[in-house]
């Protein structure tokens, strides 16, 4: 690989249709990649004794019917109602803060400092709209401006 193959662009916006694509295809191989490894959930779950579980709780009838639904339901919206609190605890606490900060602008001494050139040439590469850098084995840089 060629050390100018390797730049940071800015790439064009990609189309909608194109995301959504993407989106169903990258969906579908997850899929795809649970249903391979139901077999093995399987197995784990039969040997920690959840089949068991299953099988007395499910599949034979107990004759508590609405019982069941209605402890289930209560025990669903008590973990709603501990979710509600949690988030909203969460946005009291870190909501205000902000998550990026602004990046300060180098100055054109200090790019002369780092990249070991000198402040003309320094500010010859910042006016540029694109420049390769190389870095050598010695810690030291060649530039060259991209005619692209």
């Amino acid at each position: 690989m060629r050390a100018e193959a390797i730049l940071i662009q800015r790439q064009t916006r990609p189309r909608h249709a194109r995301n959504a694509f993407f989106a169903l295809i990258t969906f579908v191989a997850w899929l795809v990649w649970g249903v391979l490894w139901l077999p093995m959930i399987t197995l784990v779950a039969w040997s920690a004794g959840l089949r068991n579980g299953y099988i007395e709780l499910v599949v034979r009838e107990h004759g508590k019917g609405w019982h069941d639904l209605v402890s289930i339901l209560f025990i669903a919206a008590v973990c709603a109602v501990i979710t509600l609190l949690w988030s909203g605890y969460n946005r009291l606490r870190y909501g205000s803060l902000t998550r990026r900060r602004t990046p300060t602008a180098v100055t054109r001494e200090a790019m002369a400092r780092s990249l070991k050139v000198r402040t003309t040439t320094a500010g010859e590469l910042r006016s540029q709209r694109r420049v390769v850098l190389q870095f050598l084995q010695d810690d030291s840089v060649t530039h060259g401006v991209d005619s692209r």
